[in-house]
């Protein structure tokens, strides 16, 4: 279904074959590596102890993550966590997730004021953009599947640029 549409490289063109199929078959399983590898996390940090309060992973990011992470930061669980509360305020990036109406409805129901960061000035949320990294580097990073992990396999180094 999604093979009629990939390009074919110009030093294939007309040739068919094995060597297109090859070069196809080199860019699905990227896709595929590069879709089994975009999960979107959605997290909630303290900006005064830095502690993760809240936190939820999909595919893609939607309210419904938003609300999975808020959620988990507002419930308080002595057997999970010291915190969990109503905050006074929130900061929150330009992620559509963010803007969604009933994010903004709960909010104001529970008495929150939300404030959103300008576009494009991630050291205005440099905690949480540290920890996303930590969470990077630390944990994606030691999965089987990921670029970076020692345990990845090599890439066959495949002559689909013509060489």
């Amino acid at each position: 279904m999604v093979r009629p549409l990939l390009p074919v490289p110009g030093w294939l063109r007309g040739r068919g074959g094995q060597p297109e199929a090859y070069c196809h078959r080199a860019m699905l399983d990227a896709i595929r590596h590069l879709v089994a590898l975009a999960p979107w996390i959605t997290t909630v940090v303290d900006d005064g102890t830095r502690a993760l309060l809240g936190w939820a992973i999909d595919l893609t990011p939607t309210s419904a993550t938003v609300f999975t992470s808020m959620r988990m930061a507002m419930v308080h669980d002595p057997a999970v966590s010291p915190f969990g509360a109503v905050p006074e305020r929130v900061r929150i990036d330009r992620g559509l997730e963010f803007a969604a109406d009933a994010v903004e409805a709960a909010l104001g129901t529970l008495t929150v004021v939300m404030h959103r960061l300008p576009a494009f000035q991630p050291h205005r949320k440099g905690k949480v953009e540290r920890l996303n990294l930590t969470i990077e580097q630390m944990l994606i990073s030691q999965l089987p599947s990921s670029p970076a992990s020692p345990a990845a396999p090599a890439t066959p180094t495949a002559d689909c640029t013509g060489r």
